[in-house]
């Protein structure tokens, strides 16, 4: 009858409705592909003239695209704790310094995943440098380690690990019709790079950028070329990654999140919390709920992708996580701002090598800084006593051309300024029109016109990182300075027997935590 088919038409419309966008009985996957040092403009998406990204321009134009995505500290280790734990660096404890350790008490959204039946795994760099287990941490931040090195090693500066290999490994491991996540963490384009290697695979110096906190010579062009060769370099293993899902029809329902830790290993870049030390590209795709096509300018962290995880696979966030989730925004068909409130970020520093505290918030037009414990900092400058590098200037990055010329050339007029802004020391607060002064070269915080901005912003700021507990603002004490650096010299030489004893113990955990996960 009529009604009888009226019925069937409703209720197969429902049933189409609520696959495309409601709860699906299916969980869905996880890709998260993240390189190592890469700033937000360095996607052929983003606006880089020389660079090509197919694949993440494929992600961000068949889903989302972040305008304003931040990591919370321009630093890999407390960078990736706090995307892997919803929290702010300074709630972090030993996680929250370079070389770390990461406290058990803090659990990742890969250990919640793997709790609720997901396959967990990664391969290169989830978390690190530092100890994961040094603490009583039982599972890898990232979950079970996965390494396929390449027959041929590729060229000088690329990683050895073959990262579509491990991938494969991992698919082929879970049980039938497990979901699961997997973190793909590219060595590149962190130092050291092969000099050359851009032009050799021809890109053009001539084309590329040159932001203005770097001196513009052909040197420092080539070397942005090799800084670009190595992200054209993952990119290809994210297709690659891609072609694997779609190969075991799995594409359709895997979140696909791609990413970087913290922004370019540049002078005044990495390090530092202007916006090309924590300005990163984020574009996530899934289909199956994302409307697609979209360009949003909420302010959003790494760290908000941990409860976002948790809630698209339907599991609790970490207790104590004070990040909240993007879901809305995701399944949001709008562009633009869609959350008002979602009008800041605030980012954060400690160690790097070298300590040096501070703290910002980052509006749409301006940035505050506040750096710590400066009177402390005040000896002479790098270029008048260069026996003695500042806090500013990054052990892992001295070897580098850039970082090299703006050193060797800094008395010249023309470099003083680039070398000052790398390698000097700072005022107790800075401010700057990012509108007018994108790259914060022209520190507006002496300037009376600004005092009531400046007040404003600082009040908001600290009542932000009271609110989440900063031991700088909370009068509890402040330890950062005083963890453990596993991967320092001193550590190593003093304590050679409890590092080879928690490496011991690390490769027999992710021994175990295989087995269990392919039986």
């Amino acid at each position: 009858s009529m009604i009888f088919k009226i019925i069937v038409f409703l209720f197969s419309s429902l049933l189409t409705l609520y696959s495309t966008y409601g709860v699906d009985s299916q969980k869905p996957n996880f890709l998260i592909f993240m390189t190592d040092d890469q700033s937000y403009w360095h996607t052929s998406f983003n606006g880089d003239p020389v660079v090509k990204t197919p694949n993440f321009d494929r992600v961000a134009r068949e889903g989302i695209n972040f305008v304003h995505c931040f990591c919370n500290a321009p630093s890999c280790t407390p960078s990736r704790g706090a995307f892997l734990t919803g929290r702010n660096i300074y709630e972090l404890e030993e996680a929250s310094v370079l070389q770390g350790a990461f406290p058990a008490k803090f659990p990742t959204f890969q250990e919640l995943l793997w709790k609720a039946g997901y396959h967990c795994g990664y391969t290169g760099k989830a978390w690190g440098p530092g100890i994961w287990n040094a603490t009583g941490r039982k599972l890898n931040p990232g979950g079970i380690p996965y390494k396929s090195k390449y027959e041929k090693q590729p060229d000088k500066g690329l990683s050895t690990e073959n990262y579509t290999e491990s991938f494969r490994k991992f698919l082929k491991d879970r049980k039938s019709n497990q979901p699961f996540s997997f973190i793909a963490g590219a060595s590149e384009p962190h130092s050291p790079l092969k000099p050359g290697i851009g032009v050799e695979n021809g890109l053009d110096p001539e084309k590329v950028f040159v932001p203005k906190f770097l001196p513009d010579t052909l040197g420092i062009r080539s070397h942005i070329c090799d800084y670009l060769y190595e992200i054209q370099w993952a990119d290809q293993h994210l297709g690659n990654m891609i072609q694997l899902l779609d190969d075991n029809d799995l594409l359709k329902n895997t979140v696909i999140i791609v990413t970087s830790d913290n922004g370019m290993s540049f002078p005044a870049a990495k390090g530092n919390l202007y916006d090309q030390g924590t300005r990163v590209p984020l574009a996530i795709r899934f289909p199956k709920k994302i409307p697609s096509g979209r360009i949003v300018h909420d302010f959003i962290t790494l760290a908000d992708l941990h409860p976002t995880i948790c809630s698209l696979a339907g599991i609790q966030s970490g207790r104590g996580v004070v990040k909240s989730s993007i879901e809305k925004i995701l399944y949001s068909h709008k562009s633009g701002r869609i959350n008002p409130s979602r009008n800041f970020v605030v980012t954060a520093f400690e160690v790097h090598t070298i300590p040096y505290p501070m703290r910002a918030i980052r509006t749409d037009q301006y940035l505050y800084i506040k750096n710590y414990e400066y009177e402390r900092m005040k000896v002479p400058p790098v270029w008048e006593k260069p026996e003695r590098p500042s806090s500013r200037f990054l052990n892992d990055s001295t070897k580098m051309c850039s970082f090299g010329y703006v050193s060797r050339h800094r008395s010249e007029p023309t470099v003083r300024f680039f070398a000052e802004k790398a390698f000097g020391f700072r005022p107790e607060e800075e401010i700057y029109n990012i509108v007018k002064d994108p790259y914060a070269l022209n520190n507006l915080a002496s300037n009376p016109k600004f005092d009531e901005i400046k007040r404003t912003l600082d009040e908001r700021l600290t009542e932000y990182l009271t609110t989440t507990n900063d031991p700088r603002h909370t009068n509890e004490s402040v330890e950062f300075q005083n963890y453990p650096l596993y991967g320092s010299p001193n550590f190593k030489s003093s304590n050679a027997t409890l590092l080879k004893q928690l490496k011991n113990e690390e490769r027999l955990l992710n021994k175990k935590f295989k087995t269990e996960s392919m039986h």
